[in-house]
């Protein structure tokens, strides 16, 4: 997992387990989060199905530590539909990959 703050430059690595590497990015969305509650944060994943779970997750995280399950401003995106959605679709599609 690796963390970027726009507003710092900071980039963090974090490597481990899944069950280890859930409660940090969560807490690390929460912080990002906490000024604001409605900022913009997108977490890019391998796939939507992990982005589903990841969802899901959260909220169940949240409600653990008696916060609201509301999660506005976040998000789950592929890298092929992040990379879309910050370069646009181009003139010519490219080729599925995979």
């Amino acid at each position: 997992m690796t963390v970027s703050r726009r507003d710092s430059g900071l980039h963090r690595l974090f490597c481990g387990p899944f069950p280890a590497l859930e409660p940090r990015l969560f807490s690390e969305i929460a912080d990002l989060q906490l000024a604001d509650p409605l900022r913009e944060v997108t977490v890019v994943v391998a796939s939507n199905l992990l982005g589903v779970h990841l969802r899901r997750r959260y909220v169940e995280w949240r409600e653990s530590r008696g916060l609201s399950p509301a999660h506005g401003g976040l998000s789950f995106s592929t890298l092929e539909a992040f990379a879309e959605q910050i370069a646009g679709p181009g003139d010519t599609p490219l080729p599925p990959f995979g």
